[in-house]
């Protein structure tokens, strides 16, 4: 006999400890689908001051590779598309076309060419939408109904319920995850008038459950099938092997665990590059807002309606020298790195006709242009390559085991384009030091006389009338550090 029910539960049969079934109700798997906002298509807003605005093209037909197609046949497709600022191959099977204006874009999506050529185009998702994380929300309310409660100052597209699997069904948890649109998340939301923060949405580290690399999924892989227990070539359904292997580490663990080194340390590198980007959205250098004290002794007087203008126009210039901020034309930032001492004429030769051929191939949008520019760019890194190498093979042979530690490692700061202090000094102070604190040569001359004669006179002062030997003249060079 069917139970009362409001259609949000479902009822299943579950063989207890004891040998009896007992009823056990779980959550309907329909309540908690996930919500998107009934007639909502990804558009730019036409108020956006983005300064690009990209689409994505894909064609219909997955079997057909748009990236790979040729480019200049390419361009005939979107031939009378107006405001097209760049078009650039994203992978095989995707290509990006650049507009300069909002409504051009969303125009494109329309667009009567992509009909006649089986292809479609859409607004990629972080251009236009964030996500959020909301906490400790109700299980028992569905996502329909969390979507008519919410209120925000942003307009909520879409809500999804985080699930849990258990054995043979989903739990649902309490965290739920909002899409909002636009390009920043709003503080809190409120929910049937209570407050909830709203937190920044990590995505968790794509890995693939064909090979078990990352930053791709199975779909799109053309790797052997690999087990993550054993970490041979079948599937982990049909693994019979009793010890753990890791592919990626060759530890004792899964090969999908947390406990992989290589994985723990892509999800530390996946948090904080979202959370850098969370902090640059936040901290937008925006010119400061113009301070109430600036018009606080200001006054408009009938006496004097001139000066009053002067007072107003002179206070206008300093809120533009504090707000607005100075850009400098036809300045080149400059390289503060010192230069390489393998550098030479052959590779500036190198980069200049890598430049030009650069420059040929975007005045004239032609294959030939094209490959003759690629060949000049592998020619200046080969001769790039070749004058490191041997500039270094020479400097080390020059090295021997007199040369000072101090030496070598200023030339190795060198080819790490370090700066190095001068360490150049001006002797022309020694003359004038001497004079100004010495005795006049007559007299220097007779100290002499008295000295060698002193040691004359001592016995023990032989050694030093005596000529010195080779071996002290050789330890006397070796003791100089210069």
């Amino acid at each position: 006999m069917q139970g009362e029910s409001d259609g949000d539960e479902e009822e299943r049969s579950v063989k207890s400890v004891s040998g009896k079934r007992r009823r056990v109700v779980t959550p309907s798997v329909d309540k908690y689908k996930p919500f998107i906002k009934n007639g909502y298509t990804r558009q730019y807003p036409d108020n956006s001051s983005n300064g690009e605005f990209v689409v994505y093209v894909e064609h219909i037909d997955k079997e057909i590779k748009l990236g790979n197609m040729n480019p200049l046949n390419l361009s005939k497709y979107f031939k009378n598309i107006k405001g097209v600022y760049e078009r650039a191959r994203i992978n095989s099977n995707k290509i990006k076309i650049t507009f300069k204006q909002a409504s051009l874009a969303n125009d494109f999506l329309k667009s009567r060419c992509l009909f006649e050529h089986n292809l479609k185009a859409y607004i990629p998702a972080s251009s236009v939408e964030r996500v959020g994380v909301i906490r400790y929300i109700p299980k028992e309310i569905g996502n329909k109904e969390l979507f008519e409660k919410i209120s925000c100052d942003r307009d909520v597209i879409g809500i999804r319920r985080f699930m849990k699997r258990e054995k043979d069904y989903l739990n649902p948890l309490t965290t739920i995850s909002i899409t909002f649109s636009g390009t920043s998340l709003p503080e809190y939301i409120l929910l049937d008038g209570w407050r909830y923060k709203v937190h920044t949405y990590i995505p968790p580290v794509l890995q693939c459950f064909k090979c078990l690399k990352f930053n791709h999924s199975a779909k799109i892989c053309r790797s052997e099938q690999v087990c993550s227990k054993c970490s041979e070539n079948h599937s982990y359904k049909d693994c019979i092997s009793e010890t753990l292997k890791c592919t990626n580490c060759s530890g004792n663990h899964l090969a999908i665990s947390k406990d992989c080194p290589i994985k723990a340390a892509r999800i530390l590198k996946n948090r904080q590059s979202y959370a850098m980007a969370t902090i640059n959205r936040d901290n937008i250098n925006f010119p400061p807002l113009p301070k109430k004290s600036h018009f606080n002794n200001f006054k408009i007087t009938n006496e004097d309606p001139l000066g009053s203008y002067n007072r107003f126009c002179s206070i206008l210039n300093n809120l533009k020298e504090e707000c607005v901020p100075k850009l400098k034309y036809g300045t080149k930032k400059r390289d503060n790195k010192a230069p390489s001492p393998w550098w030479n004429d052959i590779c500036a030769k190198a980069v200049k006709d890598c430049k030009s051929a650069l420059c040929i191939y975007r005045r004239n949008l032609n294959m030939e242009n094209y490959l003759n520019y690629k060949k000049m760019e592998a020619k200046k890194k080969r001769i790039i390559k070749e004058e490191k190498r041997k500039s270094w093979k020479n400097l080390c042979n020059s090295f021997n085991r007199y040369t000072p530690i101090s030496y070598i490692w200023n030339f190795i700061k060198r080819f790490n384009r370090i700066k190095i202090g001068s360490n150049s000094r001006n002797d022309s102070f020694i003359p004038d030091f001497f004079d100004k604190y010495s005795k006049s040569e007559v007299e220097n001359d007779s100290c002499l006389e008295n000295l060698f004669a002193k040691a004359n006179e001592d016995e023990n002062n032989e050694f030093l009338l005596k000529q010195f030997s080779w071996d002290e003249f050789n330890s006397a060079l070796l003791s100089r550090k210069d």
